[in-house]
């Protein structure tokens, strides 16, 4: 689960390498992987250690992928191939049940987390901005290369031959491990969907989308499909418009006091584990804090919950699309006497609509599959759901649920069709995103 997070910040790092420096090292002689290892990797090695620390804390935070593989066993053993409990798994098993001092130590372990994964977003961030200044020290080392190779030291020519062939071979050789950990990186993905697909495909038939778990003949989960809408379609609802506005600010009003504030919430929000913003939901509209009265699991907590988490994304895509709008058009709308708010309203977001969208839906691909939140907020039932007041049945809690039955039940059978159902989803909204961003540019800017 971290591996996407490293390869992606690692390679958006090493993108940034000017090309020049890699042009510069191959025409002074150097291989590809001499160009690599003394060049690129050396300008993006700060970025991608904070990559590392971004990856470490998705993990720590990371709740279901875990709590269905350690057995959860409370009790300590050292061994790797041991039984054990984390943070998150305890907090999603227990927090709904306890009461008294035990909920209040589980609320104080949530905070734990939270400040953990707070202090290593704030320790990538620091180094990717340190990552992005000029450095000296890596130019000075570039220069002696170049000295080395422009004026390397008095050698023989059978000394030349055997270090340049050694160097041929060090890259041939590196070709190779980088094709390795290329197919390491792809074969993952195309392990789950090729085992999900073999089990959830024969679950899958007409009664799966038209009855309910306890149905007979026939039991499927319709009620959780129509929950799982509900409950993205309410997230959207709330996140679009403040992740939006959030953006105008950043992008458009850069000088107000607010910015600042802003992008530092949005940021580490962004690494907010899912199961600490599920707590901040419990505890905000199933129990809320400031009163007795109990408010229950509901489709307004869930939604809350999975809106939060959606925030991030639509904040950080809305902002980087308007950022792309040339500013020949609002120095035009401007000339034509419109107002600051009209040139936003009519001109900016018009032009960096596609965009929006985009991150509009890979915000929902981001939590279409989230469970954590959802078992401290929404849980589930067995019917179809009445009101937004009542607890709201969902995919990805009952994929949860039902993986506890025996091998071989309905239960299980309806798990596996109902995590194929969910991947398909969430790999077409993906797709489409992609094949869409693709060919798309910002309307607008095609002007300059």
């Amino acid at each position: 689960m971290i591996l996407p997070y490293i390869t992606a910040v690692s390679y958006d790092v090493c993108q940034a390498v000017p090309r020049s420096q890699r042009e510069g090292a191959l025409a002074l002689g150097s291989t590809r992987w001499q160009t690599i290892w003394r060049v690129v990797l050396l300008f993006a090695r700060p970025g991608i250690i904070a990559a590392c620390f971004l990856a470490l804390g998705r993990a720590i935070g990371e709740t279901m992928a875990v709590t269905m593989v350690i057995a959860n066993s409370p009790y300590l053993d050292f061994r790797l191939n041991g039984t054990g409990d984390t943070i998150p798994s305890v907090i999603a098993k227990e927090l709904f049940e306890a009461a008294g001092v035990k909920k209040a130590a589980l609320v104080a372990l949530s905070l734990l987390l939270l400040v953990i994964t707070l202090g290593m977003n704030v320790a990538a961030r620091i180094l990717i901005r340190w990552a992005s200044r000029p450095r000296v020290r890596a130019g000075r080392r570039a220069v002696r290369l170049e000295e080395d190779l422009v004026a390397p030291p008095p050698r023989s020519d059978r000394e030349v031959i055997g270090s340049r062939n050694a160097a041929l071979r060090n890259d041939r050789i590196m070709r190779w491990v980088l094709a390795a950990c290329q197919l390491l990186t792809v074969v993952p993905l195309f392990l789950i969907l090729g085992y999900i697909a073999v089990r959830g495909v024969p679950g899958l038939d007409w009664n799966f989308f038209t009855h309910l778990p306890n149905d007979s003949p026939g039991r499927g989960l319709a009620h959780a499909l129509l929950g799982s809408a509900i409950l993205v379609g309410l997230a959207s609802a709330f996140a679009v418009p403040v992740g939006v506005l959030a953006a105008i600010l950043l992008a458009e009003y850069r000088n107000s006091r607010l910015g600042g504030p802003v992008r530092f919430v949005a940021e580490q929000l962004g690494g907010v584990p899912s199961i600490v913003i599920g707590i901040f939901g419990y505890a905000l509209l199933v129990y809320p804090f400031w009163g007795n009265a109990k408010w229950g699991f509901s489709a307004w907590a869930g939604a809350f919950a999975l809106g939060v988490m959606m925030l991030p994304v639509v904040i950080r895509a809305s902002e980087e699309a308007m950022r792309l709008v040339p500013n020949s058009l609002r120095e035009a709308s401007a000339a034509l006497g419109a107002s600051r708010w009209q040139t936003v309203l009519r001109v900016v977001l018009p032009a960096a609509l596609p965009a929006v969208i985009t991150g509009v839906f890979l915000a929902v691909g981001r939590i279409a599959g989230e469970t954590a939140p959802l078992i401290l907020t929404a849980r589930g039932s067995q019917f179809y759901p009445r009101s937004l007041s009542d607890p709201m049945p969902s995919i990805p809690f009952y994929i949860y649920e039902f993986s506890k039955f025996a091998p071989g039940s309905d239960e299980i059978r309806l798990a596996w069709a109902a995590a194929f159902v969910l991947i398909v989803v969430v790999v077409l909204l993906n797709v489409g995103v992609r094949l869409v961003a693709g060919k798309r540019v910002v309307a607008a800017a095609r002007a300059d």
